[in-house]
């Protein structure tokens, strides 16, 4: 029998995660695993927490959305939309800086489906498609010097027939096609009866009767650094129609292109954002088609991206003399990308400039030009290599997914999993997180979530991203909008967060006992450092660690034969008293142990060489990273293969 043979495998080094591939083949320098990890230049490194603003001003309030807003004078603020105001919050201050009030009347319902847009100096804040895309047939009558109008429902053009409207009290109802142009506009109504409501004029007027058209939607908002005022609404169709409602939009090329119902899409006149041209720029995509309309994104050379939930367009509005107010020429076109997949929400699609990332439900999937600006895609999704982990998403709302591109990485929001009753989540709580400098998946992001036993606790939901700018540099924030179940009750403060700042952990507006974010297997509970359970803020704001963990490829020393595994080395480093455990699993026969536990004050780079002493043929490493943001930069697995006895049958 020979001597048995010593030999090591290591990765010095890691750029990726592919969880879907079989832990033996994978490449060198690549993860099973990584939940809350950043990979630069090889090192794997515990993310940083996300440090909670100033969120005061909230208090009580739910965020029905948020976006980013340019001032005039070029600064950069956060604006979040609650049910009967805009708040307008100031990073650099840490303070929202200025409160506007809707108009009376107006408001933004939780099943509103809301759409920011900024073009040129104002936001334009599109509230949903109407309630019905083909206005009534209607006739209004109006005494002498009265500001009250009554309007009847008819469902023929000679306005005979009655037709019941549908509308209810408070309903904001949009008035068009009067003859007497006093009478049109956008206005909160009474019903009166299943065919007829009011509504009141500005001012006294002299008596008047006609036929009018009548919608009931609810018209975008203006809003120009200041005040918020309703978009004008007097027209619905034509050459001259006023901008219509909708739930989904995008500034391209000076103008504003928005979705008008199912199938259609209508774009703006040329930096005249209040005036369109339904008539030559109005589209039709794909008409019969089963297929609806989801977003749009800006493309390269004032080409657009539209997506349907099952379909990708290219399309472009082309302009003769750019000049104000000049309507789509007749150039303009759509032409078809792809019939294989689309995408699932409006937000769920990140340009940066070059590629187009978007979430489809077969997963995630990247655009690019090739060298004549011809746009291509691939049947294979970007998100190949962890689609066993995009399974988990929760697909009846996965249409809340959505994403930023920065720091040279996509960040996708998603629905995954269920809470602690064991329903589905239905806002994004887990970030799938692309590396394009490595060119591969890096980490999947968690935030804080309750247990059914831990009181005055809620789950961290991220329901959007915002990048603007913070000190020196741009900085990512994120967007909670509140409304998660406390104790059973709705729990119904939001905030804005900034990433990346707090070194111990992610800073919440959670209250109650402090819980570990992981199991102690095998563990030592007295290994846990004292702080752990110590980090509490102030008032009901807390520091909860992040749950970060790492699994290596399966080592198998170049071949599948049974070996003794003797030691495991890691390079590691273990800053501001940052705290490490360190398992070794051994496959067939299946043994886990704990290999290490290490917590070192102050910053200091160390590297632990640690026995395993357990055979199998293949062995992994996993690192749970518990306090502070630990760095794995290396690791080597030691085993001596066991001799093989030759018998001869000459």
């Amino acid at each position: 029998m020979p001597n048995a043979q010593y030999q090591t495998d290591r990765d010095g080094g890691f750029i990726g995660m592919e969880s879907r591939t079989n832990p033996v083949l994978l490449k060198e320098q690549f993860l099973q695993y990584a939940k809350n990890l950043r990979l630069e230049r090889g090192v794997a490194q515990a993310r940083s927490g996300m440090k909670r603003m100033n969120n005061e001003d909230l208090s009580g309030q739910f965020i029905r959305a948020s976006s980013k807003y340019v001032s005039t004078s070029g600064v950069e603020k956060i604006v979040v939309l609650t049910q009967d105001k805009l708040r307008t919050f100031y990073p650099e201050s840490d303070e929202f800086d200025l409160v506007a009030t809707y108009p009376v009347g107006r408001t933004i319902s939780t099943t509103d489906s809301v759409s920011v847009v900024q073009a040129v100096n104002k936001l334009y804040i599109f509230r949903g498609l109407p309630s019905h895309e083909v206005p009534y047939y209607a006739k209004i009558t109006h005494s002498n010097n009265n500001a009250l109008v009554t309007c009847t429902v008819y469902s023929d053009s000679a306005r005979t027939v009655l037709k019941p409207h549908g509308y209810l009290t408070g309903d904001e109802v949009t008035i068009a096609e009067s003859a007497d142009t006093v009478f049109n506009g956008s206005y909160v109504i009474t019903k009166v009866n299943d065919n007829v409501f009011t509504y009141n004029l500005v001012g006294n007027h002299n008596q008047g009767a006609g036929d009018v058209v009548t919608q009931k939607a609810k018209p975008p908002f203006i809003f120009d650094g200041t005040t918020v005022t309703v978009a004008p609404q007097t027209v619905l169709s034509g050459v001259s129609a006023s901008m219509p409602s909708s739930d989904t939009a995008i500034y391209q090329g000076n103008r504003i292109i928005l979705k008008q119902g199912r199938d259609k899409l209508a774009v703006s006149d040329y930096l005249d954002f209040t005036a369109w041209d339904l008539t030559m720029g109005q589209f039709t995509i794909n008409l019969g088609s089963y297929d609806e309309l989801v977003g749009f994104t800006p493309w390269l050379e004032n080409e657009f991206i539209i997506f349907q939930r099952n379909s990708i367009y290219k399309g472009r509005v082309v302009n003769s003399s750019y000049v104000t107010g000049e309507n789509p020429d007749s150039q303009s076109y759509l032409t078809s990308i792809s019939n294989s997949f689309g995408c699932v929400g409006k937000r769920a699609i990140v340009n940066t400039g070059r590629f187009v990332f978007f979430l489809s439900d077969s997963g995630i999937y990247m655009l690019e030009p090739q060298l004549d600006l011809k746009t291509i895609n691939t049947l294979e999704p970007l998100s190949s290599p962890i689609n066993d982990q995009l399974a988990e998403a929760n697909r009846q709302y996965i249409h809340t997914a959505h994403g930023v591109f920065f720091d040279n990485r996509l960040f996708m929001a998603i629905p995954c999993g269920k809470n602690a009753e064991g329903n589905p989540h239905t806002r994004p709580n887990r970030v799938f997180v692309y590396n394009i400098l490595n060119k591969a998946w890096e980490s999947v992001d968690t935030y804080p979530s309750r247990t059914a036993s831990e009181a005055g606790s809620r789950d961290f939901y991220v329901d959007d991203f915002c990048v603007v700018n913070y000190g020196s540099k741009k900085r990512l924030f994120l967007i909670n909008n509140g409304g998660g179940l406390q104790n059973n009750t709705l729990f119904s403060s939001g905030g804005v967060y900034l990433t990346e700042e707090h070194i111990f952990g992610d800073e919440t507006d959670r209250i109650g006992t402090p819980i570990l974010p992981f199991s102690l297997i095998e563990d030592d509970p007295s290994t846990v450092p004292v702080e752990y359970g110590a980090w509490l803020g102030e008032g009901d704001v807390r520091v909860v660690p992040t749950d970060t963990r790492m699994i290596s490829r399966r080592f198998t020393i170049g071949n599948l034969y049974e070996k003794r595994f003797s030691a495991v080395s890691t390079d590691m480093s273990l800053p501001n008293g940052g705290s490490i455990f360190t398992y070794v699993r051994v496959i067939n026969p299946d043994k886990e142990i704990v290999a290490d536990s290490i917590q070192i004050l102050p910053e200091q780079d160390v590297s632990r060489r640690v026995p395993i002493a357990l055979r199998g043929y293949a062995a992994e490493v996993e690192y749970r990273m518990i306090t502070g943001q630990p760095a794995v930069r290396g690791v080597t697995i030691d085993a001596t293969l066991t001799g093989r006895n030759i018998v001869s049958k000459d």
